[in-house]
């Protein structure tokens, strides 16, 4: 994997979500296989025919996915009020390591930067696809080549392997039973997906009212998740 050269060495974080909720962003990493805006687009395969199709406003929460990741992987540092360059380290995934060095120059100093501008930034790269091509490349994702009226290319993808989704989805349903205890990525991943109504369409089912309102208050509580929230009601507002 890429090297992030970001930042300076400080001291580690443990962030405090606040609302009782607390995430240790250095200890957030659970599964080798994908990073969040992976999983949010394997979230985004539709169980009948495994293709993935974009939820409207899945930018915002690829940006927050990414925000997280750098978070997790030390590299930015969260003081409950503004981002900061934290750390030099190695970044899992290429993508990420350019997300890192895009956002360098709106972190470093000593203000920082606010959850909001660095979620604005991200939104504009590196956006879905270079995660995709690493999904294709990691063989869970099958990408297809097609041409609309004959003559205009379209590119899809599709999940080779139903499982891939269905573990995120597992992961989700044991974070909402038991968010005391979920993983702090997991708790991320069910947070983010919530943002863009991803935990809607997990099940034939809408999920009842408690665990509508109990997603809600963990969305609040994670800063990264309720910034995207926020970002996401402010372009809906706008539309």
């Amino acid at each position: 994997m890429t090297d992030g050269t970001y930042g300076t060495g400080v001291e580690g974080f443990t962030g405090d979500f606040g609302g009782g909720v607390r995430g240790d962003f250095r200890g957030g990493f659970t599964d080798a296989t994908t990073c969040l805006p992976e999983d949010l687009l394997l979230l985004s395969a539709r169980p009948t025919d495994g293709r993935v199709r974009q939820p409207l406003y899945l930018p915002h929460a690829l940006s927050g996915a990414i925000l997280a990741e750098l978070l997790f992987a030390g590299a930015l540092r969260f003081d409950g009020k503004r981002v900061h360059a934290d750390a030099n380290v190695p970044l899992r995934h290429p993508a990420l390591a350019a997300a890192a060095t895009f956002l360098l120059p709106t972190v470093v100093g000593p203000r920082g930067a606010r959850l909001s501008t660095c979620l604005q930034r991200l939104r504009r790269r590196p956006g879905a696809r270079p995660f995709l091509e690493s999904l294709t490349a990691a063989g869970l994702l099958r990408r297809n080549e097609a041409r609309l009226l004959g003559f205009i290319p379209a590119t899809t993808h599709t999940f080779t392997d139903p499982a891939a989704r269905a573990s995120r989805v597992a992961r989700i349903d044991a974070t909402l039973a038991s968010p005391q205890t979920a993983p702090p990525r997991d708790l991320a991943l069910t947070t983010l997906a919530g943002t863009v109504d991803l935990t809607n369409h997990l099940h034939p089912t809408r999920p009842d009212r408690a665990t509508r309102r109990l997603l809600a208050d963990l969305t609040r509580a994670d800063p990264v998740s309720s910034a995207v929230a926020t970002s996401i009601r402010r372009a809906r507002s706008a539309d």
